[in-house]
Formats: structure tokens, sequence, C-alpha cells
């Protein structure tokens, strides 16, 4: 694993806009969130991760992911397709 703290390339530097930092997101949600747009930005496919990806890479269990991407739609931060 890379040393990220003493990793300055364009791909480790992280801006968080106020609007998300102020968005009242739990800590999974907020990693949730996170994950997604990385997975956005560096996706070439037009499909998103399952839960139980999002859950594994994430560590945190099935619940707290849907949990987090429920809130994330009640905000309207994301929205859901079938």
């Amino acid at each position: 694993m890379a040393d990220l703290e003493h990793d300055l390339s364009e791909s480790n530097m992280i801006f968080i806009h106020s609007a998300l930092d102020d968005a009242g997101l739990s800590g999974p949600a907020f990693r949730v969130y996170a994950h997604l747009a990385r997975r956005t930005l560096n996706s070439r496919q037009d499909k998103w991760p399952s839960v139980d990806s999002m859950a594994r890479v994430c560590q945190y269990e099935r619940k707290t992911i849907c949990r987090a991407v429920k809130g994330m739609i009640e905000r309207g931060m994301i929205v859901r397709e079938k």
C-alpha cells in the first residue's frame, strides 16, 4: 500500500466542498458518498457498486450502507434508479 501521507500526487489531493461538509452526513454516510464519488470519477462503466461491495470496501455492515444510501437519497444527493 502506498504511503498516502507523503503522496502529493493529484490523485491523492482531497477537496471537500462546503456543501458536502455541511450536509450533516453521518461518518458512515460520508464514507459511502466518498466511495461512490470516487467510483464515478474512476469508472468507465455505467453501473454502481453493489451494497455488498460497498460494505466490504467501506468495512460496514449491509444495513449501515443501506441506511447511508437512503439518507443520501432523502437529501437529494443521489438518485436511485431501477
